[in-house]
Protein backbone atom coordinates (compact mmCIF):
# COMPACT_ATOMS: atom_id res chain seq x y z
CA UNK A 1 0.00 0.00 0.00
CA UNK A 2 2.97 2.37 0.45
CA UNK A 3 3.94 1.97 -3.01
CA UNK A 4 0.85 3.03 -4.32
CA UNK A 5 0.54 5.91 -2.27
CA UNK A 6 3.98 7.06 -3.27
CA UNK A 7 3.44 6.40 -6.92
CA UNK A 8 0.62 9.02 -6.56
CA UNK A 9 3.16 11.06 -5.63
CA UNK A 10 5.34 10.74 -8.38
CA UNK A 11 4.25 13.50 -10.38
CA UNK A 12 4.33 16.01 -7.77
CA UNK A 13 8.02 15.14 -7.05
CA UNK A 14 8.81 15.24 -10.70
CA UNK A 15 7.16 18.57 -10.86
CA UNK A 16 9.11 19.84 -8.27
CA UNK A 17 12.88 18.85 -9.12
CA UNK A 18 11.91 20.18 -12.66
CA UNK A 19 11.26 24.02 -10.89
CA UNK A 20 13.92 23.28 -8.48
CA UNK A 21 16.50 22.83 -11.93
CA UNK A 22 14.72 25.08 -14.09
CA UNK A 23 15.24 27.81 -11.08
CA UNK A 24 18.93 26.78 -10.49
CA UNK A 25 19.93 26.62 -14.61
CA UNK A 26 18.42 29.98 -14.94
CA UNK A 27 20.11 31.53 -11.93
CA UNK A 28 23.37 30.40 -12.80
CA UNK A 29 22.94 31.79 -16.18
CA UNK A 30 21.78 35.17 -15.35
CA UNK A 31 18.54 34.33 -16.85
CA UNK A 32 20.22 34.24 -20.29
CA UNK A 33 18.93 31.04 -20.56
CA UNK A 34 15.25 30.63 -20.32
CA UNK A 35 14.25 27.94 -23.01
CA UNK A 36 17.49 25.99 -21.99
CA UNK A 37 16.58 25.99 -18.07
CA UNK A 38 12.71 25.06 -19.08
CA UNK A 39 14.36 21.94 -21.18
CA UNK A 40 16.91 21.23 -18.14
CA UNK A 41 14.18 21.68 -15.59
CA UNK A 42 11.76 18.98 -17.79
CA UNK A 43 13.95 16.61 -18.77
CA UNK A 44 15.26 16.61 -14.70
CA UNK A 45 11.96 15.87 -13.54
CA UNK A 46 11.32 13.35 -15.94
CA UNK A 47 14.64 11.48 -14.85
CA UNK A 48 13.74 11.69 -11.39
CA UNK A 49 10.82 10.08 -11.75
CA UNK A 50 11.75 7.36 -13.96
CA UNK A 51 14.86 6.94 -10.83
CA UNK A 52 12.37 6.64 -8.39
CA UNK A 53 9.78 4.43 -10.41
CA UNK A 54 12.53 2.11 -10.13
CA UNK A 55 13.23 1.41 -6.54
CA UNK A 56 11.71 -1.70 -4.90
CA UNK A 57 9.19 0.10 -3.19
CA UNK A 58 7.17 -0.32 -6.39
CA UNK A 59 7.35 -3.78 -6.74
CA UNK A 60 3.69 -4.60 -5.38
CA UNK A 61 2.37 -2.12 -7.23
CA UNK A 62 2.44 -3.16 -10.88
CA UNK A 63 5.05 -6.25 -11.23
CA UNK A 64 5.57 -4.45 -14.91
CA UNK A 65 5.61 -0.88 -13.35
CA UNK A 66 3.69 -0.29 -17.33
CA UNK A 67 0.80 1.07 -15.80
CA UNK A 68 2.55 3.42 -12.93
CA UNK A 69 4.49 4.23 -15.42
CA UNK A 70 2.10 5.70 -18.17
CA UNK A 71 -0.03 7.13 -15.44
CA UNK A 72 3.04 9.46 -13.53
CA UNK A 73 3.99 10.25 -17.14
CA UNK A 74 0.55 11.53 -18.54
CA UNK A 75 0.10 13.55 -14.96
CA UNK A 76 4.20 14.82 -14.93
CA UNK A 77 3.35 15.88 -18.91
CA UNK A 78 0.29 17.96 -17.66
CA UNK A 79 2.24 19.40 -14.50
CA UNK A 80 4.84 20.95 -16.64
CA UNK A 81 2.87 21.79 -19.69
CA UNK A 82 0.76 23.78 -16.94
CA UNK A 83 4.15 25.32 -15.41
CA UNK A 84 5.72 25.82 -18.94
CA UNK A 85 2.39 28.10 -19.78
CA UNK A 86 2.61 29.50 -16.79
CA UNK A 87 5.88 31.23 -17.26
CA UNK A 88 4.78 31.97 -20.56
CA UNK A 89 1.80 33.61 -20.02
CA UNK A 90 3.02 37.29 -20.25
CA UNK A 91 5.25 36.55 -23.95
CA UNK A 92 2.37 34.42 -24.94
CA UNK A 93 -0.92 36.47 -24.73
CA UNK A 94 1.13 39.48 -26.52
CA UNK A 95 2.16 37.29 -29.46
CA UNK A 96 -1.67 35.59 -29.59
CA UNK A 97 -3.32 39.22 -29.78
CA UNK A 98 -0.86 39.94 -32.65
CA UNK A 99 -1.57 36.85 -34.23
CA UNK A 100 -5.41 37.44 -34.22
CA UNK A 101 -5.17 41.01 -35.04
CA UNK A 102 -2.91 39.66 -38.20
CA UNK A 103 -5.52 36.96 -39.21
CA UNK A 104 -8.32 39.68 -39.01
CA UNK A 105 -6.67 41.92 -41.31
CA UNK A 106 -6.24 39.82 -43.56
CA UNK A 107 -2.71 38.39 -42.67
CA UNK A 108 -0.62 41.53 -43.31
CA UNK A 109 -0.20 45.01 -40.76
CA UNK A 110 2.80 47.37 -41.84
CA UNK A 111 5.42 48.37 -38.80
CA UNK A 112 3.44 51.69 -38.42
CA UNK A 113 -0.18 50.25 -37.87
CA UNK A 114 2.08 47.54 -34.64
CA UNK A 115 3.55 50.57 -32.86
CA UNK A 116 0.03 52.89 -33.20
CA UNK A 117 -1.85 49.72 -31.67
CA UNK A 118 0.28 48.85 -29.43
CA UNK A 119 1.56 52.87 -28.38
CA UNK A 120 3.08 52.64 -24.59
CA UNK A 121 1.48 55.64 -23.50
CA UNK A 122 -2.13 54.29 -25.01
CA UNK A 123 -1.53 51.18 -22.96
CA UNK A 124 -0.57 52.88 -20.10
CA UNK A 125 -3.33 55.81 -19.84
CA UNK A 126 -6.03 52.54 -20.17
CA UNK A 127 -4.12 50.53 -17.06
CA UNK A 128 -4.33 54.15 -15.40
CA UNK A 129 -7.17 54.15 -16.45
CA UNK A 130 -8.71 50.38 -14.64
CA UNK A 131 -6.72 50.83 -11.96
CA UNK A 132 -8.27 54.27 -10.53
CA UNK A 133 -11.53 52.38 -11.30
CA UNK A 134 -11.03 49.59 -9.42
CA UNK A 135 -9.86 51.63 -6.18
CA UNK A 136 -6.01 49.71 -6.69
CA UNK A 137 -4.97 53.35 -7.23
CA UNK A 138 -5.96 56.74 -6.53
CA UNK A 139 -4.86 60.48 -8.40
CA UNK A 140 -4.26 64.18 -6.39
CA UNK A 141 -3.35 66.47 -9.43
CA UNK A 142 -0.50 64.85 -11.29
CA UNK A 143 0.55 62.25 -8.60
CA UNK A 144 -1.06 58.53 -8.52
CA UNK A 145 -0.89 57.32 -5.40
CA UNK A 146 -1.84 53.48 -3.65
CA UNK A 147 -5.93 53.32 -3.48
CA UNK A 148 -8.08 52.04 -0.58
CA UNK A 149 -8.02 48.67 -2.49
CA UNK A 150 -4.22 47.94 -2.52
CA UNK A 151 -4.46 44.55 -3.94
CA UNK A 152 -2.47 44.76 -7.36
CA UNK A 153 0.36 45.89 -4.79
CA UNK A 154 0.63 42.96 -3.05
CA UNK A 155 0.35 41.02 -5.54
CA UNK A 156 2.97 43.22 -7.34
CA UNK A 157 4.95 42.43 -4.60
CA UNK A 158 5.19 38.68 -4.32
CA UNK A 159 5.74 38.69 -8.03
CA UNK A 160 8.85 40.57 -7.21
CA UNK A 161 9.96 38.48 -4.74
CA UNK A 162 9.37 35.77 -7.00
CA UNK A 163 10.87 36.93 -9.90
CA UNK A 164 14.04 37.69 -7.31
CA UNK A 165 13.78 33.52 -6.26
CA UNK A 166 13.68 32.35 -9.83
CA UNK A 167 16.01 34.58 -11.45
CA UNK A 168 17.95 35.88 -9.02
CA UNK A 169 16.94 39.95 -10.54
CA UNK A 170 15.25 42.56 -8.62
CA UNK A 171 12.16 44.05 -10.43
CA UNK A 172 13.09 47.53 -11.51
CA UNK A 173 12.07 50.40 -9.28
Amino acid sequence: MAGAAASALLPFVGLGVNVLVQVLVLRASSGARFRGSLVAGFAAGAAAMAALLALPAFDGVDPGRSGTALLAAGAYLGFGFGYFSFLNLNQASLRVRIMKELLTEGDSLSLADLLQRYNAEQILEARLSRLLEGGQIRRQREVFLSGPRADFLRLARLLDLLKLVVTGRKTCG
